[in-house]
């Protein structure tokens, strides 16, 4: 028998559709590290970041493993100028909502 309610047949969840997306911006903080502020993000949801050679890449909805770090919008990171920063917005059951990237300058 063939279902044509496919979209209750589906396994998924509304909320984690569609991976909304974060303003990353850096500047150049003490030495050694890069100041990052983020913006787009609400304010009961936690933020993780990652340092890597490029942006990286999570799926709507993903949990986060223990390698992301917690951060704050505004925190001071140590980060060569080059890395690049993803930080990743997750919400109270752990699970990526919004995700952006930028390129870091540290401080000399």
């Amino acid at each position: 028998k063939l279902s044509h309610n496919v979209a209750k047949d589906l396994d998924y969840n509304k909320d984690y559709i569609n991976l909304g997306t974060l303003i990353v911006t850096t500047a150049a903080g003490a030495s050694g590290k890069t100041t990052v502020t983020v913006a787009g993000n609400a304010s009961a949801n936690k933020l993780r970041y990652k340092l890597a050679g490029a942006p990286l890449s999570v799926e709507s909805g993903e949990k986060l493993d223990a390698s992301w770090t917690a951060m704050t919008s505004g925190a001071a990171v140590a980060a060569a100028t080059g890395n690049v920063i993803t930080v990743v917005e997750i919400d109270s059951a752990g699970k990526a909502v919004k995700l952006g990237s930028a390129t870091c300058t540290a401080g000399a």
